[in-house]
C-alpha cells in the first residue's frame, strides 16, 4: 500500500476515533492530526480540509466495495455495504448530521445523482424528460 495512502487511513482512523465520542462540529484538524501523531502539514498535504476526509471516507467504504467486488451480485454488495455502515455507525450517524458546505449527505447526492439518471434512462428508454424524474 503506497504511504499516501496509509497516510489518508490513518488520518481518517483518527477522525473516526474521535467522532465516536464528539460531534464533527467540535473537531478540528488539530484534534485529528494529534489523534494520529501527525503534523498538521501532512494533514494539508493531503486533504483541504476535514470535509473532505469525511467524504474522502466515505468514498473509500463504498469505492472499495465497488472496485474489490465485481463479481457479487448486486444483494451480495448492499449486504457487504450495509455491514460497512452498521460497523461504522457512530462516524456515519454524526457525518449524516453535518449541514452545510461540503457536508456528506451534497458528496452522496453528487455521486448519487449520475447513476440515479443512468438506471432512469434505462427505465425509461425514449422518454424527452429525463430530468424531471431524476432532479432532486
Amino acid at each position: 500500500m503506497p504511504e499516501s495512502h496509509l497516510t489518508k487511513r490513518a488520518l481518517s482512523d483518527a477522525l473516526k476515533t474521535l467522532m465516536r465520542t464528539q460531534p464533527f462540529a467540535k473537531i478540528t484538524v488539530a484534534d485529528i492530526c494529534e489523534q494520529c501523531g501527525m503534523n498538521r502539514k501532512s494533514f494539508y498535504y493531503h486533504f483541504a480540509d476535514k470535509y473532505e476526509l469525511m467524504n474522502w471516507i466515505f468514498d473509500m467504504d463504498v469505492l472499495d466495495l465497488i472496485t474489490h467486488r465485481k463479481d457479487e451480485q448486486s444483494m451480495e454488495k448492499m449486504a457487504v455495504l450495509c455491514h460497512t455502515l452498521y460497523e461504522n455507525r457512530e462516524f456515519y450517524r454524526n457525518a449524516l448530521n453535518v449541514q452545510g458546505q461540503n457536508c456528506l449527505r451534497d458528496h452522496i447526492r453528487e455521486i448519487a445523482r449520475p447513476i440515479f439518471r443512468a438506471r432512469v434512462a434505462e427505465v425509461l428508454a425514449g422518454e424527452d424528460d429525463i430530468d424531471f424524474y431524476t432532479e432532486i
